[in-house]
């Protein structure tokens, strides 16, 4: 069994990540009460703990181009 936390910001992040196994991230305008940018998740990269990107909300046409670019920025 494994300890997640589904962070509201970073901060919540640096504090939690002692104490959890991993992290559900919800992305900005992709996620249902998300407010972490994808450019803000480098910090995630010093982090030695399980990742999950959450994406739930209802999706448009409009929506697959940031999708795509989303996809894009966590392959790097």
């Amino acid at each position: 069994m494994k300890i997640l936390t589904y962070p509201k910001n970073i901060e919540e992040i640096e504090k939690t990540k002692n104490i959890v196994d991993g992290f559900i991230i919800g992305i900005k305008d992709m996620s249902v009460n998300a407010n972490i940018y994808i450019e803000d998740l480098n910090i995630l990269s010093d982090i030695d703990k399980d990742i999950f990107i959450s994406v739930n909300k209802n999706m448009h046409n409009g929506d697959l181009d940031r999708i795509k670019d989303i996809l894009i920025e966590l392959n790097k």
